[in-house]
């Protein structure tokens, strides 16, 4: 099976500059997060050779992609408005690249009907586009695009227009079908959740660059860069000042206070700008105005308000070095211009890269 090896790609338009390294293995489904305007679909366009690269290589299963043309890549996309062919049916549409490869009738006929009964739209395969809902087209798009067995598999926002519920169901149907296929998957996404729970590999772009790539659970669970735990959400980041000992332990010195850094964290290792990360789920909700004791370490803000999110309640606050915001339980439910504290609790703080 291929995998994907991208190397120093580099594209301009513009202002805009677009240079980035990023390996996806075999059999993976790989999520790309980040801004409106970093570059995400850029990158997918580069790939498939809908634009090109001034420098930089993209290999695909050992085989260079720059300079051949998108019919020759053996790279499948499926786009965010589904690009269907309004005048064809929907099994004429999953047959049409299997037509140009000079498949018989009956051999499309077969697998314009596997496909179909995959993806649970067997019945609507003689309906024109028109007659079909948004998830039904979005289901012929993605039968099209894995009909040609592609090597690779880009996906660019395919459910953003999608009511959410629709969305839940066709995610993890889309990641299983691609799997069962034995198909390598790039796709783009906005939505967080999405991409946690789809994603074998996550990476993170920003201003045109892959600024952190891993596994979903441990860009979550210990981010390496400021831009990826604010993405994320996990809880406040706040810039770094200075670093102290006390005893054993050390802290990084913020706005908002001292906190001890979590174990293997160490501020020598790494250059530039540091952030610091206390987790949400390390805050213990506490009365605003306690005496912390004996290393106890306390982050205090104004509430400025908050949004109920199911279980949880994310409440923003005003602190003296500025906003940030933090996840509580859902029971908690604070008024704008209180005073809220939290006991930092746990395995510690998260030394982050940037600011």
């Amino acid at each position: 099976m291929p995998s994907l090896d991208i190397r120093e790609l580099e594209y301009r338009s513009g202002d805009f500059a677009l240079h980035v390294d990023l390996g996806l293995e075999a059999g993976e489904y790989g999520l790309i997060v980040g801004p409106s305007g970093s570059g995400k679909s850029t990158l997918l366009r580069l790939v498939a050779g809908l634009l090109e690269a001034s420098s930089g290589s993209i290999e695909l299963g050992g085989r260079e992609l720059r300079g051949l043309a998108p019919e020759e890549r053996r790279v499948g996309l499926v786009f965010q408005d589904y690009a269907l062919f309004p005048h064809l049916s929907a099994r004429g549409n999953i047959e049409y690249g299997l037509k140009l490869a000079g498949l018989g009738r009956s051999e499309r006929r077969k697998a314009s009907q596997a496909l179909g009964s995959a993806f649970h739209i067997g019945e609507l395969l003689d309906r024109l586009p028109s007659a079909l809902s948004g998830g039904e087209q979005q289901r012929v798009a993605l039968a099209r695009s894995l009909a040609a067995k592609p090597d690779l598999l880009l996906l660019d926002e395919p459910l953003s227009s999608l009511d959410p519920s629709l969305r839940r169901e066709l995610r993890a149907e889309i990641k299983e079908r691609v799997t069962d296929a034995g198909v390598m998957a790039l796709q783009v996404s906005h939505d967080l959740e999405e991409a946690l729970a789809m994603a074998d590999r996550l990476f993170v772009m920003d201003a045109g660059r892959i600024v952190e790539a891993g596994r979903p659970e441990n860009i979550w669970e210990r981010p390496r860069t400021a831009f990826a735990a604010r993405l994320v959400g996990r809880g406040p980041v706040l810039q770094v000042e200075a670093f102290e000992s006390l005893g054993t332990v050390l802290l990084a010195r913020t706005a908002e206070g001292a906190f001890p850094l979590g174990i293997g964290s160490r501020e020598g290792s790494r250059k530039g700008p540091l952030s610091l990360l206390l987790p949400s789920d390390r805050l213990e909700p506490i009365k605003a105005g306690t005496v912390p004791a004996s290393g106890e370490h306390i982050l205090q803000g104004q509430v400025l308000g908050s949004s109920y999110a199911g279980a949880t309640r994310k409440i923003g606050l005003q602190g003296k070095g500025g906003r940030f915001e933090v996840s509580v339980g859902a029971e908690h439910c604070p008024q704008a211009g209180e005073t809220m504290a939290f006991r930092l609790t746990g395995a510690g703080a998260i030394l982050l890269e940037g600011a």
